[in-house]
């Protein structure tokens, strides 16, 4: 299936403006101030430097999951006009 970098672009506005990427949102808030919690300490004693470095990891993933649709479409702003192919199965 091609969609065009416009196409793309629209239905990521929509996505970031419905009420089910809120919703998703919130959940993801949750978790995050879940794991900051963690890293101050607040929820129990972090055990190691592996422990602290999973944690630092999944705050930095959460935070980027909930901007992903922003930072889809400011990376095909800056891209070239070629359609993109999204073939789950290549």
């Amino acid at each position: 299936m091609t969609f065009k970098k416009e196409d793309i672009i629209n239905a990521l506005m929509v996505l970031e403006k419905s009420d089910g990427w809120k919703i998703i949102c919130k959940a993801i808030d949750e978790n995050i101030k879940q794991t900051q919690s963690k890293l101050n300490g607040e929820l129990g004693e972090i055990t190691g430097l592996e422990e602290l470095h999973n944690l630092q990891n999944m705050l930095i993933d959460r935070k980027g999951l909930k901007n992903l649709p922003t930072t889809i479409i400011e990376s095909l702003k800056d891209a070239d006009s070629v359609p993109v192919e999204l073939d789950p199965y290549e």
